[in-house]
C-alpha cells in the first residue's frame, strides 16, 4: 500500500528536485523514451526498505493515461511554476 505522505527512502534525492507537476522523460523497455506529467510522489515499502515511485500522466500515447515510474528513472525537463 503506498503511503502518500512520507518522501523518505531509496529515490528521495530526486524527490528533492521533482514535484507534482513537473514536466519529465523516461525510457522504458517498450520504447525509446516517454514524456510525462508528476500526478504525484509516493513511496512503497519494499523489501524492508522504503522505495519512491511517482504517478505519471503519459504524454505519448493516443489516450493520455497514468503509469507508475520509479522515480530515479525521471529526468526532469521543466519545473512547474506556482
Amino acid at each position: 500500500m503506498p503511503n502518500k505522505e512520507k518522501k523518505t527512502g531509496f529515490g528521495h534525492s530526486a524527490a528533492e528536485n521533482l514535484g507534482i507537476g513537473d514536466l519529465v522523460t523516461w525510457k522504458s523497455l517498450s520504447s525509446d523514451s516517454e514524456l510525462g506529467i508528476i500526478k504525484k510522489i509516493y513511496s512503497y515499502e519494499r523489501e524492508g526498505r522504503n522505495v519512491l515511485y511517482a504517478s505519471v500522466f503519459s504524454l505519448n500515447r493516443i489516450s493520455y493515461n497514468e503509469q507508475e515510474v520509479f522515480l530515479l528513472k525521471l529526468q526532469l525537463l521543466s519545473k512547474c511554476k506556482k
